[in-house]
């Protein structure tokens, strides 16, 4: 189910970073004696910066692994309550091997809240273009495509609330690394309402493929772009 994920995440963006993230999977034992310290943590990428090249490593628990790797299908997946939480933490693991691998092949400089933030934002879109897929392929759309926006309309509201209100964090609010959490989950939800007030009403259609190309740009936005074009909003008929 992690190539299904990279696989999706690599079409949206249409990017190809060469790398198949199952290469850079480890163990809890690997991720211990790279932090030396106890972890509670479910998810976490492991970077190594040295100069013959940059090291990765991802870890995910085994429980995230079983609970993803037991679905059949990715866009069904995501419909169903039990698998939610561990699709969310293997997005998040493989969002952020995808995008640093992305940024270091073109040689641009990453941020750890900008890692965070690009997570956010895909978990948010992965879900809610599995449903545009599923609606599709069930031919339940009304005439012009009304039918799907109504339902992916539906479905934001519950993403935003899911992931953007419905959350806690590890970290407190006074450290460095729940500050960075919180403000990418903010700036994340900031962009999700506006895709959803730009993108997602029966009034504005055609829409799903204006959203698309929305996303890929903003996908190769660096994190100043990225937080002002959150926090301000756009219009969908912008080029």
């Amino acid at each position: 189910m992690l190539a299904a994920i990279q696989k999706q995440l690599e079409s949206l963006y249409d990017i190809d970073v060469g790398l198949s993230v199952e290469d850079f999977l480890c163990d809890e034992a690997t991720l211990r004696a790279a932090q030396q310290e106890a972890n509670a943590r479910r998810e976490m990428l492991l970077v190594v910066d040295e100069p013959e090249g940059l090291w990765l490593g991802l870890y995910l628990d085994e429980g995230v692994l079983k609970s993803v790797n037991r679905p059949q299908n990715l866009a069904e997946a995501w419909q169903e309550t039990p698998h939610f939480e561990s699709l969310c933490l293997a997005t998040e693991g493989v969002s952020h091997f995808t995008y640093l691998a992305f940024r270091s092949r073109h040689a641009l400089p990453v941020s750890e809240l900008e890692l965070e933030l690009q997570a956010e934002v895909d978990k948010y879109a992965s879900a809610l273009l599995a449903q545009s897929s599923l609606v599709e392929s069930q031919s339940l759309l009304e005439g012009q495509g009304v039918g799907l926006i109504r339902t992916l309309g539906r479905r934001s509201q519950d993403l935003r609330r899911q992931l953007f209100e419905e959350v806690s964090f590890l970290d407190g609010a006074q450290s460095l690394r729940g500050e960075r959490y919180r403000l990418a989950n903010r700036c994340a939800a900031l962009y999700a309402a506006a895709l959803e007030r730009s993108f997602l009403q029966p009034t504005k259609l055609p829409a799903i493929a204006a959203l698309r190309r929305e996303l890929k740009r903003f996908y190769r936005m660096n994190l100043e772009e990225k937080m002002r074009r959150a926090q301000q909003g756009f219009a969908a008929s912008e080029p």
